[in-house]
């Protein structure tokens, strides 16, 4: 079992699985239980009504989920995203620090999929994690004041996608020219924490 801390009203699950937790993200928003399922990185953040549950009922709940498969694949979570190798600001830096050469390194990540872990930083920003092999790399030693949209950028095991034009720290190695923020839509947002991503050559 997960550990599950509770905090009056919302309880935190940490589960250091991606696909686990995601899975189980899915199984408690089915539920119609929680007011609201919040995911970070390593974590699920559910809150309830605890005039209604208690905290022993809450982890029977979760339990039960965490027991469950998910049947097939959720089409609306999968994402394929034409990446322009052209706009990689910092592909010199990135391959540098992942020990291979410019094409080893976009034929590389065009074979991972990535899983949003969390929305955040910024409406519609995304954080990406996959299950490559990858070293930890650094951010940028100078932010820039401005980062366009659209632009991917990674850290090794991680990577994101600018949702706006912005301020930002991460390595660029490339962009997409999918708008996944738009206010006049409900969501605003195009990708979900749980979706799945894979990019394609443009």
């Amino acid at each position: 079992m997960h550990e599950i801390r509770f905090y009056e009203d919302h309880a935190r699950i940490t589960i250091i699985d991606n696909e686990k937790r995601n899975t189980i993200l899915n199984n408690l928003l089915a539920t119609n239980i929680f007011e609201e399922v919040v995911t970070g990185i390593n974590e699920l953040y559910v809150k309830f009504d605890p005039m209604s549950f208690s905290d022993e009922e809450i982890t029977t709940i979760i339990s039960a989920q965490n027991a469950q498969l998910v049947a097939g694949i959720d089409e609306s979570k999968q994402h394929h995203f034409p990446i322009d190798f052209d706009k990689a600001l910092d592909i010199d830096l990135v391959c540098n620090d992942m020990d291979m050469q410019q094409v080893q390194f976009q034929n590389w990540f065009l074979t991972q999929k990535f899983t949003i872990d969390m929305m955040g930083f910024q409406p519609g920003f995304a954080y990406l994690s996959h299950n490559g092999e990858a070293p930890s790399l650094a951010r940028l030693g100078s932010p820039r004041s401005i980062v366009p949209a659209g632009s991917v950028g990674f850290l090794g095991k991680t990577a994101c996608i600018y949702a706006h034009d912005g301020p930002g720290g991460w390595p660029i190695i490339g962009g997409i020219n999918i708008p996944i923020f738009n206010p006049t839509l409900n969501p605003p947002n195009l990708l979900q924490s749980g979706d799945n991503i894979l990019f394609r050559p443009i």
